[in-house]
């Protein structure tokens, strides 16, 4: 059965940044029955290292954004990224950047 992580950044569960490879191979051990729901970018990478790593197999998870699924290849990569997915963060850095 896949994985299924749906990426909310306003709705989903927050991970903690250290706790975020321990949530991921809770989940691979355990996967639950229906989409879990976060919010954390982190918790995006993490899973990316977890297939990289071959913890999990790219073809076992189903990243969902915008009720759209995010394809991850065998490295770990996601060849397409969408606008919005995960990018909290990168649009934070950019405002700091820009107003010197």
């Amino acid at each position: 059965m896949p994985l299924y992580i749906e990426f909310d950044a306003a709705n989903g569960t927050a991970i903690p940044d250290g706790l975020a490879e321990s949530y991921v191979q809770a989940l691979i051990d355990n996967p639950p029955d229906s989409p879990f729901v976060v919010s954390s970018s982190i918790f995006i990478q993490a899973l990316r290292v977890a297939v990289k790593e071959g913890r999990l197999q790219h073809s076992d998870v189903i990243i969902i954004f915008n009720s759209e699924p995010i394809p991850i290849d065998s490295k770990g990569a996601i060849s397409e990224w969408p606008k919005g997915f995960c990018s909290l963060e990168r649009e934070f850095l950019v405002r700091i950047l820009r107003n010197k």
